[in-house]
């Protein structure tokens, strides 16, 4: 089996994901072949279910099938924390990662994203990487009775509907989940077990007590009444050893399980020294505990040896890894152990919890602390402890969830005094999707202000307008974006220079949507020299790559190259260059080297950034990189890698974008089928109103698809309006691209006028800044109308520009197809190479007129069509131009 991944974290504090949660249990002493034969054999289905309730061995019967498994087992223990969606799948990839080393890779930085990733997606990401290692693995969910998310449970369900062939899930439960189980069980793709195969046999009842101890008939009546429950026979078990008496074995199983496991612990409790008592009414208020937990909570120094004392007796003590370092009561005896608890002491039940808040906050775990302050009611206490890691919870950690989780236990006196806890959880709502929520808190923060410290009043104003705009950003309503942003930063205070950047950051995102080029590119610069001068790196990388971007968008390639190469120098020399958002600019640069035609230097940039992001786990950074190097990988003839990279781009975003450039690969691969799904689903989602606001990639993807599928009229209408658009507001780069899919569909009509025109205005833009991929990756359709438009073409800088161009589109094309007359994208004719040859020989005119037996006038016209084709102007370039592109080898 392989060996535990070196990157997955291991924290003592359970609050973080422990080895315990991702580690089989030790099996049980009572093996139970059998069992594991039958889990062998259901290798072949798709899901296998152990559905039985509390106490009948699922935990042990799974230990021993991975124990003696050869395939990867990724075993993960559920607990009622998992309903926070983050928690779960952060515990899920870590655990698949452990058992196969890098599988974690995306996943782990989509996870720490601060925006919430939509489980489905996660899930679907998760089972592309497992399918790329052809091994056998198995995931197992233990106490999967615990998880009652409704995204998570609907997730699961696809993830199990959709694996890959070599995945198999075990869930253990104490009840079946609600999935469409009757479909699978006709197909045959579910194993299940249930309480009939769990429950013990005599033999094994009489293995677990000692033959020698008591007769069949004591066994047989045991096994008759208890129905094999394993819980409540290892509770007859330890009634018999502290009792003696094996003739009372059989009777003492009356009323229900949860009544006999009371009377049961209850006769073993009252037979312990005080002091064992008390530890363990002390220790019963934890979810698990270690020694060190355990002397902090109950105020002795010799935990350790109280807890062997008691794993020695069998008294109800489960260890959760195998050095014995963090155990957890049975929860029947631990449910006794609480009641007893609030009987005898109900105020020591108070200061327990303190306790064990104390010892978590200690040791770093605010969030355990939390949670354990508000199961006693203090939710101030609790507040104060989450308002200190909010701000990570919510932009590091990306456990927006987490945050909400706890604040929404807390009453709104308890946050009033923390201003900071309020706004990241207003973020968080709106993070989640939750705007009407988040509108309805900054309406409350208003209230507030009124009865506030007026000193801070302009402040707390400018935070809830910075919230507002948030929430118009997410609406799309970009005028009222611009409005709240400009709001908040005449409001806001100076000291708080973080919350100025990132204002800027969204008005220059409103600015340019609206077509407001010159006004975006100013507040970015703005939010970049903020950035810099107040140390903020994110608002200093991603302010100038933003604003490089609004270069591009204008057509000002040099500026943005300039730009992007002095903040690179410039982070580098303040030590910003392993900070997360240096990665952004690593981004910019790839990007330009890329529109350049640099493919060397475009990847060694992007990989870097790639790795920074996965370091880091910035989820935006990681989307910028896989849309990148799928326009990389596909520039170098990579078509499946250019697929892998859209796709990772879409399970880190999924929103239009990342959407538009997956389908913009399937045009270029032919894939018509995938390019008309995505122009349904961009129109059911987006509408067709062409407008540029709604995103440039993707209107003139829509536009561009539109033609593909044969909606010429329709398309021609939406791209002239974007081109409109894009020229009235001085976005010549997009305006460029535009002009080539509408040249090439003139050129398509037969309207040669049209399509010329669209050309010469493309290489008076394009000539200036020294675009080269844009060109290239309209691909063939559109260089073959270039090579045309250009022998016509009476501008020198134009016709030569388009040479580079062609030369470039032939080198690019060189690699897939032999040398010879194929380099042409319009090929010589036989009797055209036969005159080709002959002038590289050194013939004259006449003298090739007079070998071929042709006239003088005749091979004048031939050389005129050979001239065309070669895109030169006279003989000694057509010789050239033959010998450099071997048309004649």
């Amino acid at each position: 089996m392989a060996q535990p991944a070196t990157q997955w974290l291991l924290y003592e504090v359970p609050g973080s994901i422990t080895r315990t949660k991702i580690t089989p249990p030790r099996p049980s002493t009572i093996s139970r072949p059998d069992l594991v034969q039958r889990l062998d054999a259901g290798a072949g289905a798709r899901l296998t279910l152990i559905i039985a309730p509390a106490g009948w061995g699922k935990s042990s019967v799974l230990a021993e099938w991975a124990s003696r498994s050869s395939v990867d087992v990724a075993w993960l223990c559920c607990d009622e924390a998992d309903n926070n969606p983050t928690r779960f799948l952060r515990a899920l990839v870590t655990a698949v990662d452990r058992v196969r080393p890098g599988v974690g890779g995306d996943l782990f930085a989509m996870l720490r994203s601060s925006q919430p990733l939509p489980a489905d997606q996660l899930l679907a990401a998760l089972a592309e990487a497992i399918a790329e290692n052809p091994e056998p693995l198995t995931i197992v969910l233990d106490d999967f009775h615990l998880v009652e998310h409704p995204e998570l449970l609907s997730s699961l369900e696809d993830l199990v509907a959709t694996a890959p062939a070599n995945l198999r899930v075990m869930v253990a439960s104490r009840a079946s989940p609600q999935w469409s189980l009757a479909r699978w069980r006709a197909y045959g793709d579910v194993t299940e077990v249930g309480t009939a195969e769990l429950a013990f046999t005599e033999a094994e009842i009489a293995a677990m007590i000692g033959n020698d101890r008591v007769d069949g008939e004591a066994i047989r009546e045991l096994r008759e009444r208890s129905e094999g429950w394993v819980a409540g026979i290892r509770l007859a078990v330890l009634w018999l050893q502290r009792s003696g008496n094996a003739e009372d074995l059989g009777t003492c199983f009356q009323g229900t399980h949860r009544d006999i496991a009371d009377y049961l612990a209850e006769e073993v409790f009252n037979r312990l020294s005080d002091d064992v008592r008390r530890f363990l009414l002390d220790t019963s208020v934890l979810d698990q505990f270690s020694a060190l937990l355990a002397d902090a909570v109950t105020g002795l120094t010799g935990a350790a040896a109280v807890v062997e004392q008691l794993e020695a007796q069998g008294l109800f003590l489960l260890p959760m890894d195998h050095e014995r370092r963090w155990y957890r009561y049975h929860g029947i005896f631990r449910e006794f152990l609480r009641g007893r608890l609030r009987e005898e002491a109900p105020d020591r039940e108070i200061d327990l919890h303190r306790r064990a808040a104390a010892w978590y906050r200690d040791h770093g775990d605010a969030v355990a602390a939390a949670d354990y302050l508000l199961r006693i009611g203090d939710a101030g206490a609790a507040a104060a402890l989450v308002d200190e890691i909010a701000e990570r919870l919510l932009l590091q950690q990306g456990e927006t969830h987490t945050l909400i989780r706890l604040v929404e236990q807390m009453p709104r006196e308890a946050i009033r005094p923390w201003p900071a806890l309020q706004r990241f959880f207003a973020w968080g709502l709106v993070l989640t999707g939750r705007l009407d929520e988040a509108e309805t808190l900054a309406r409350s923060f208003e209230a507030d202000v009124a009865t506030g410290d007026p000193a801070l009043a302009n402040t707390r104003r400018s935070e809830i307008a910075g919230i507002r705009s948030r929430i118009a950003a997410y609406r799309g309503d970009h005028e009222e974006t611009i409005a709240q942003a400009t709001r908040a930063l005449a409001l806001v205070d100076d000291a708080l220079d973080w919350f100025r950047a990132d204002a800027y950051l969204s008005l220059g995102f409103a600015y340019r949507s609206l077509g407001k080029i010159e006004q975006a590119a100013e507040v970015f610069a703005r939010a970049s020299q903020l950035g810099w001068r107040c140390n903020i790196p994110h608002a200093a990388c991603w302010g100038s790559r933003y604003q490089a971007l609004t270069y591009v968008s204008q057509g000002r390639l040099q500026d943005a190259t300039i730009l992007i190469e002095e903040e690179i120098e410039r982070a580098r020399s303040g030590g910003l260059d392993r900070t997360p958002a240096f990665a952004a600019l690593l981004i910019g640069r790839g990007e330009l080297r890329y529109e350049r035609n640099d493919l060397v230097g475009a990847r060694r940039d992007l990989g870097q950034a790639h790795a920074l992001a996965q370091q880091v786990g910035d989820a935006k950074i990681l989307m910028n990189v896989y849309v990148a190097l799928a326009l990389l990988d596909a520039a170098e003839g990579r078509a499946d890698e250019a697929r892998a990279s859209a796709r990772r781009a879409i399970n880190v975003f999924n929103g239009p974008m990342e959407r538009a450039t997956e389908a913009w690969l399937a045009l270029k691969r032919g894939d018509l089928p995938a390019v008309r799904r995505w122009v349904e689903w961009y129109r059911a989602n987006e509408g067709d109103t062409p407008s540029l606001a709604r995103g440039e990639t993707e209107q003139v993807m829509f536009g561009r698809a539109l033609l593909a599928t044969g909606q010429t009229v329709e398309a021609t209408r939406f791209l002239s309006e974007l081109l409109r658009q894009a020229e009235d507001t001085g976005r010549w780069g997009r305006a460029i691209v535009i002009r080539m899919i509408l040249a090439v569909q003139a050129d398509a009509g037969g309207d040669d006028a049209a399509g010329f025109a669209h050309l010469r205005a493309v290489l008076d833009l394009a000539v200036r800044e020294h675009y080269v991929r844009t060109v290239l990756d309209e691909g063939p359709d559109l260089l073959r109308l270039l090579r045309r438009a250009a022998r016509h073409d009476d501008v020198a800088a134009r016709r030569q520009y388009a040479a580079t161009l062609l030369a470039a589109g032939d080198a690019q094309a060189a690699p897939a197809r032999a040398p010879g007359a194929e380099a042409l994208i319009e090929p010589l004719t036989d009797r055209q190479m036969e005159i080709l040859r002959l002038m590289v020989d050194g013939q004259s005119n006449r003298e090739i007129a007079e070998a071929l037996y042709v006239a003088e006038g005749t091979v004048k016209a031939h050389l005129h069509q050979i001239y065309g084709k070669l895109m030169v102007r006279n003989r000694a370039e057509a010789i050239r131009a033959a010998r450099e592109l071997r048309v004649l080898t």
